[in-house]
């Protein structure tokens, strides 16, 4: 029984196979317009643009923001100074960064646990606001 659905797909290759060839001696193309053609380029030309400065804009955007988030700014003297943590930022890396030259980070720290009511197992979580005690 296998056989005659064997045959059965064969002769519709064979016809589908005719069918074209037939189309092609009565001069139907494939494509009937080459406009058509032209436009599809086109199209996908302007996609292909319009898709690579998208990727160049939201990657600008992305290595702006990189640069940002890891940049914390210095108040002037007089300013109320708070910071936001960020990713990877830990107590010491914030004393190191703003206690002044001649400021013990230890006791610089310690001011910064008692003025944020930081206590000794308490985290550090990115997008904390944390006041920072005045350098000496």
């Amino acid at each position: 029984m296998g056989t005659p659905l064997r045959r059965s797909a064969e002769n519709e290759k064979a016809q589908a196979i005719r069918f074209r060839v037939d189309q092609r001696k009565a001069g139907v193309r494939a494509y009937p317009s080459r406009h058509r053609g032209r436009l599809a380029r086109a199209n996908r030309a302007w996609n292909r643009a319009v898709f690579v400065t998208g990727l160049l804009v939201v990657m600008g955007l992305g290595t702006a923001g990189g640069v940002l988030l890891h940049h914390h700014p210095r108040a002037e003297e007089g300013e109320d100074r708070t910071i936001m943590v960020y990713e990877g930022d830990t107590l010491w890396s914030i004393a190191s960064q703003y206690a002044g030259p001649d400021v013990d980070v230890r006791e610089w720290i310690y001011q910064l646990r008692q003025l944020n009511h930081l206590t000794r197992e308490g985290t550090l979580y990115p997008g904390m606001i944390l006041h920072l005690p005045a350098s000496q």
